[in-house]
């Protein structure tokens, strides 16, 4: 609870009526069923409560349901939209609102911008279900709408769980502001979304779990810079890899794509450089987009300890520049050819990372990965490959590469509640006017499409702009600069659709997505 417009008595029996019911069964309920159970029926609430209950003066028992339903906003992980324009969902929180007080509350929930950007403002229609944004901005539209409301008390049910860390730190300082004097009650699985509420309840948590990253990092830089980013809870590849990293074995892991991969073997790297400043860590990264995402991490937090990041992608005088940074991230064939060319020491590295190392070997690079590794072999060297998938093959050939490896696998891949799947079914030889014709029905605000070949992404580009359909096709073969200008295309709504064969669109930071389509079943079963 954030502040209380309830007797302090109330609070604490509040919360004592959580801990004591069905209290011997909280490990055996999942936190996300046992709290739905608590806030998902506006009844529950009024138990919650309790019999001394007082909302703005009046006891809860002598409240009609509707009257009691008047003092409460939740908001859902979801963000439930109702099939009318941007304007018409923020003003439900208050039927007679004027523009400038839907104005403001946008404001307050960091979607103003964005609305206006919008080809029809805030009279765009955000299509049924709210199909035409995506899970952040419709997250977002709630927000705004409970602003509007005002409601003494408030339920947030993974209220900012769709929010990049910036965005949402920007948010809970606005969530402080309304409610002063209002209690709150949040539901989150992340430490930060809660980190200034009065009181927290930890529910199905196992006895040996890694809370914070005070357990697993030691560094205060470090662990300022995390907190800074709003990080306080290692996912489970980080529990797992970050100990193994810092004793200085090696390791394979694998993760899927979003669960913390990079920090997971920055951190631990970072810390060991720091004991002997005179050493290198090389980090070897299959595209041009993912080298360059990974330097923006390796930048940032490298800093928090006076360690500097080069980025070795481009032509000689940009390598040139970078070949006396503490990390050194880059292609393949331009890390070897610093060591080739003695620009590094092989004898001053202390690590080489194999990031997305599945994409590395599958990509054809092998050959250049064994003679870098070859380089390194008998010098101590720590070896550690990450991926989002692993199969058995190419378990097998990195353990060629990699002595004596920690095998390190998380498979926390689940389903999102705020993502909806399907499947339709087509004519393989039709897939074409398939992906036009779901493009013209889903009507995306800005969808990205992914293709098996360049044949396939050619010949659905020039349907689509046949259509009058603002379309980009990434390939691996664009140049740098191409490639730069159809992500900016897309970021800036010059472009509605975006397509792009998986290995094109690895790294690459795309703001907004409301669909992705996969046109045609991955030639990869992983």
């Amino acid at each position: 609870m954030m502040g209380a417009r309830v007797e302090d008595a109330l609070r604490k029996q509040a919360f004592a009526h959580l801990q004591k019911l069905e209290s011997k069964h909280f490990d055996e309920i999942p936190s996300g069923k046992f709290v739905s159970r608590i806030v998902s029926d506006i009844k529950d609430v009024v138990a919650f409560v309790g019999e001394t209950g007082i909302v703005d003066g009046v006891d809860v028992t002598e409240m009609s349901l509707d009257g009691l339903r008047s003092q409460v906003t939740y908001i859902q992980q979801t963000g439930f939209m109702f099939y009318d324009t941007v304007r018409g969902n923020v003003a439900y929180g208050k039927l007679d609102a004027t523009n400038e007080q839907v104005a403001d509350a946008t404001q307050g929930a960091k979607i103003k911008e964005l609305i206006e950007s919008l080809p029809q403002g805030y009279e765009t229609n955000v299509g049924p279900n709210g199909t035409q944004l995506s899970g952040g901005q419709r997250q977002r539209i709630s927000l705004a709408r409970a602003f509007l409301k005002s409601a003494p008390i408030i339920l947030l049910d993974e209220a900012t769980s769709a929010l990049d860390n910036r965005t949402e730190g920007q948010i809970q300082e606005a969530i402080e502001q309304i409610t002063n004097k209002k209690t709150v009650i949040t539901i989150a699985h992340r430490l930060s979304t809660i980190q200034n509420v009065d009181r927290i309840i930890l529910l199905g948590a196992e006895s040996n779990q890694v809370l914070d990253f005070k357990n697993l990092v030691t560094s205060v830089p470090l662990l300022s810079t995390l907190n800074a980013s709003r990080f306080v809870t290692p996912s489970p590849i980080q529990q797992k890899l970050i100990p193994v990293l810092e004793k200085g074995n090696n390791a394979i892991a694998s993760a899927p794509t979003g669960s913390g991969k990079t920090l997971a073997y920055l951190l631990p790297l970072l810390t060991r450089l720091v004991l002997d400043s005179k050493k290198r860590v090389l980090i070897v990264c299959p595209t041009r987009e993912l080298a360059r995402q990974v330097y923006g991490v390796a930048k940032h937090y490298g800093a928090a300890l006076n360690l500097t990041a080069g980025l070795v992608t481009g032509g000689v005088s940009e390598v040139q520049n970078q070949t006396e940074r503490t990390l050194i991230i880059g292609t393949p064939e331009r890390i070897l050819r610093l060591l080739d060319e003695r620009k590094i020491s092989a004898r001053q590295i202390l690590a080489c990372v194999l990031d997305e190392a599945d994409m590395l070997l599958d990509l054809g690079f092998f050959p250049t990965v064994s003679n870098l590794i070859r380089q390194l072999n008998g010098l101590k060297v720590q070896l550690v490959a990450v991926s989002a998938t692993l199969s058995q093959q190419f378990a097998g050939t990195l353990k060629t590469l990699i002595t004596k490896p920690t095998i390190i696998h998380t498979g926390e891949q689940h389903r999102h509640e705020k993502i909806t799947n399907f499947v339709l079914r087509a004519d393989p030889l039709s897939l074409t006017m398939a992906g036009l014709t779901l493009i013209k029905e889903l009507k995306p605000y800005r969808g990205l499409i992914f293709v098996n070949t360049t044949a396939e992404g050619l010949d659905l580009q020039r349907t689509l702009r046949t259509a009058s359909i603002k379309v980009g096709f990434l390939q691996a073969g664009n140049e740098m600069r191409e490639r730069k200008r159809l992500a900016s295309e897309l970021n800036a709504g010059e472009a509605a659709i975006f397509i792009a064969t998986d290995i094109a669109a690895r790294g690459l930071d795309i703001v907004g997505i409301t669909h992705v389509i996969s046109l045609g079943i991955p030639r990869d079963p992983n």
